[in-house]
């Protein structure tokens, strides 16, 4: 009799084994991201049809955002694997994961005081617990663990488990966009001048929604509506230094 729960095998599905491998893993991952992202930040959230406004190329315009998650994510997930290491002395072990994470939270700290955005993650997940907590936890859950096993999936197919990771932080983000834009905190200030001599301020409201290569967008807080702007109708743009 063949077995009702047979263990999912040890090896993986697929793995990396060179420079242009990972390249293009995290070029797949940044476009996905990117549709993901925009799809449910201009689309579902402010009504805005995004695709008619750019192409295919600029949805990596997102990527800054996935090199973020990369700079503090991923020094956390390497003090993981470094402490299960059976090569490195214990003491070694400490010192590197501990130098790890201390990086990742100056990041976070750094980052944090000067995005609206990166703030607001601070404040989201105790906002919408369940929205926030859940997945995350179940994520973490499953990584550690599947460490204690040979057989574990995620442990011999961690490129999955980002796959799905970067999947849910689109989702999130989006979320934590469209949260900004309506809340009443601190928000990234512009000036721009026209070629017709006219200006407009972001201020209380009217506030930058976004932008790509073309187009900048700007919701009216009163109106409720979104203003796409020709980038060549631009001369002149003025950045706030500081979060009003």
């Amino acid at each position: 009799m063949s077995d009702a729960n047979p263990q999912i095998p040890a090896e993986a599905l697929f793995k990396i084994g060179s420079v242009a491998e990972a390249t293009t893993f995290v070029l797949v991952i940044g476009f996905i991201y990117g549709i993901l992202r925009s799809y449910l930040y201009y689309n579902i959230l402010l009504h805005v049809p995004i695709f008619q406004y750019l192409d295919v190329t600029e949805i990596l315009l997102s990527f800054p955002t996935v090199f973020y998650l990369t700079m503090y994510a991923l020094p956390m997930f390497i003090a993981v694997y470094i402490t299960r290491s059976n090569t490195i002395p214990n003491r070694e072990k400490l010192f590197y994961a501990v130098a790890l994470i201390a990086f990742a939270l100056i990041i976070i700290r750094i980052t944090g005081n000067n995005d609206p955005i990166i703030a607001a993650y601070y404040t989201l997940p105790h906002k919408y617990k369940y929205f926030y907590y859940p997945p995350l936890l179940w994520f973490v859950y499953v990584v550690f663990m599947g460490a204690r096993k040979n057989d574990s999936f995620f442990k011999n197919n961690f490129l999955i488990g980002i796959i799905m990771f970067s999947v849910w932080y689109g989702g999130f983000e989006s979320f934590a966009n469209y949260q900004i834009l309506l809340g009443e905190g601190t928000h990234l200030n512009y000036r721009l001048k026209f070629k017709d001599g006219k200006l407009l301020h972001t201020d209380k409201k009217t506030l930058y929604a976004g932008r790509t290569k073309n187009y900048w967008f700007f919701y009216d807080k009163q109106t409720k509506y979104v203003r796409a702007i020709k980038n060549d109708d631009v001369v002149t743009v003025d950045f706030d230094t500081e979060l009003k």
